[in-house]
C-alpha cells in the first residue's frame, strides 16, 4: 500500500517513514468505520464517484491517485452501510489484501474469501449532481462567475417540479 501510494510506478520514489505512518492511519480509519444498517444516499453517491475514479486510475496504473481517492472517502465517512463497507473492502483488497481479508471475515461474516469477490458494481442512488452559475456584478459590470455544485435527490426534485406546476396553474387561473 505504501509503495503504491508514493507515486507513479515508473518513477523513483524516496523512502519516507512519515508516509508509512499516514498509510497506517488510513488503515486504522478503515478499521474504525462504524457499520450501520441505515442507508446513506449521499455516501452511495460519493462511493460511486470514488469507485469510478479508482477503476480508471487502476487501468492507467495510477495506484497513488486510486489510494488517495479511498483516503478522501474514508476520511469523509466514519459510518457506512454494510454494503458500502463490503465494497470498500473489496476495492481496498487489491492494495492491502491481508487486512481486508481479516476485516471481511470479521464484519461481513461470509464463508468465502474476499479474493473470490468480483469488483463491485455501481449502486443505484436517487441523487443527481447539479451545477448552478452565480454571476457577480458590481455597478452592472460582470466581475466574477461562481459555479456552485450540489446534489439533489431525484424524488425531491420531481416533487418540487409537480408543486411548481400546480402553483403556476393556480396563478394562471386567477389572472
Amino acid at each position: 500500500l505504501f509503495v503504491m501510494y508514493l507515486g507513479p510506478l515508473e518513477q523513483n520514489k524516496p523512502w519516507n517513514y512519515t508516509a508509512i505512518q499516514g498509510m497506517k492511519r488510513f488503515l486504522d480509519n478503515v478499521i474504525k468505520i462504524n457499520i450501520t444498517k441505515q442507508e446513506n444516499e449521499k455516501a452511495v453517491y460519493d462511493f460511486n464517484i470514488m469507485q469510478e475514479k479508482i477503476l480508471q486510475d487502476m487501468e492507467k496504473l495510477k495506484f497513488n491517485t486510486a489510494i488517495s481517492s479511498m483516503i478522501i472517502f474514508v476520511n469523509k465517512y466514519k459510518e457506512l452501510p454494510i454494503i458500502l463497507y463490503k465494497n470498500l473492502l473489496i476495492i481496498l483488497s487489491f492494495f492491502a489484501p491481508h487486512i481486508c481479508e481479516f476485516l471481511y471475515q470479521e464484519h461481513i461474516k461470509d464463508k468465502k474469501s474476499i479474493n473470490e469477490e468480483m469488483f463491485p458494481e455501481k449502486i443505484k442512488t436517487n441523487y443527481i449532481n447539479t451545477t448552478s452559475t452565480l454571476v457577480v456584478q458590481i455597478n452592472g459590470k460582470k466581475k466574477e462567475e461562481i459555479v456552485l455544485e450540489y446534489l439533489i435527490n431525484k424524488d425531491e426534485l420531481n416533487d418540487f417540479i409537480e408543486t411548481y406546476k400546480k402553483e403556476n396553474e393556480i396563478i394562471a387561473i386567477k389572472t
